[in-house]
């Protein structure tokens, strides 16, 4: 069916063609609080094609849908590149935040983020896309994961550098686990040697049997380290009653590879209805991604 919006930005109406109500419904919050939302986190693919070890995440044999801690989030159909192009403009965030999956394996995302003022995005950046205009992006976040071959780590080394020497601000992120540990912490120092780049590395957590409390030594040495984030809050696992108070619904929004609209990242993982509107839909929980409660939000300065 086709859908007739007014954008909020240039008061022109806009006709988009949409295949279900959820659309719709996501749609809907573009007319709500316009000036406090300052970003949409926007996951246009589960897809990925590395199966890490640590990863939660189990692709579903459609390609399309995945399952995270025993919640399936079942996606009948991911919005093509000229429907993301128009929902996405149809809002005046201060930036768009593109994670998955992996982003850039979604065909025409060089389109879609060419389309947009300001995004960020968060991906494995073993390939890069050719075409896509980094003027228009703000911060560059790199998921560097050790066990991938030695091609793909000069491949995944190539593509960094090609980013910072563009004067983007690149973060690079890395998951650690009590096997990884030396060397997660030993990368971590290596890429820390290099200029314009911000090292972040992230404490394995999701997982109700494991805790890094069953490792003093590890937690000890883990405090002392620069490049560890987050400090107890992702020590252990905290369920759905996470880690910090939510900024959901409040600073961002999300929106998955269908175009349904969640307040937070918790929302959309563990089963939580889609939104329809922003009014009354401020999550207020202690959710347990800390994009929910560490970085609610990124502003344009």
């Amino acid at each position: 069916m086709k859908l007739n919006i007014k954008c909020p930005k240039c008061d022109e109406d806009i006709e988009l063609l949409v295949n279900d109500d959820e659309l719709k419904n996501a749609l809907a919050i573009q007319t709500h609080r316009p000036g406090e939302i300052n970003s949409i986190v926007v996951i246009p693919t589960w897809r990925c094609e590395l199966g890490c070890p640590y990863c939660k995440y189990k692709q579903q044999l459609d390609g399309k849908s995945i399952e995270y801690l025993s919640n399936l989030y079942q996606v009948e159909k991911e919005l093509t590149p000229d429907e993301w192009i128009k929902l996405l403009n149809s809002y005046s965030p201060a930036v768009f935040d593109f994670t998955g999956g992996e982003p850039l394996l979604y065909p025409g995302i060089v389109q879609v983020l060419n389309s947009l003022p300001l995004w960020t995005i968060t991906s494995n950046t073993l390939y890069l896309p050719p075409g896509i205009d980094y003027s228009r992006c703000k911060s560059w976040t790199a998921s560097f994961h050790p066990h991938i071959s030695t091609e793909l780590r000069g491949k995944f080394l190539e593509n960094t550098y090609k980013i910072s020497s563009q004067s983007i601000p690149l973060n690079i992120n890395l998951v650690l686990t009590p096997k990884t540990f030396d060397s997660v912490l030993s990368w971590a120092d290596s890429f820390n040697s290099s200029t314009n780049v911000t090292v972040n590395v992230l404490p394995y957590y999701d997982d109700k049997d494991f805790s890094w409390y069953k490792y003093p030594g590890l937690v000890e040495r883990m405090n002392r380290n620069p490049h560890v984030r987050y400090e107890e809050k992702l020590f252990e696992y905290k369920g759905l009653e996470g880690n910090g108070y939510c900024k959901g619904g409040q600073h961002y929004f999300v929106l998955g590879p269908d175009g349904k609209a969640f307040r937070c990242l918790t929302d959309l993982h563990t089963g939580k209805q889609p939104i329809s509107g922003l009014v009354n839909s401020t999550c207020n929980d202690r959710c347990m991604f800390p994009c929910d409660w560490g970085y609610g939000g990124r502003k344009l300065n």
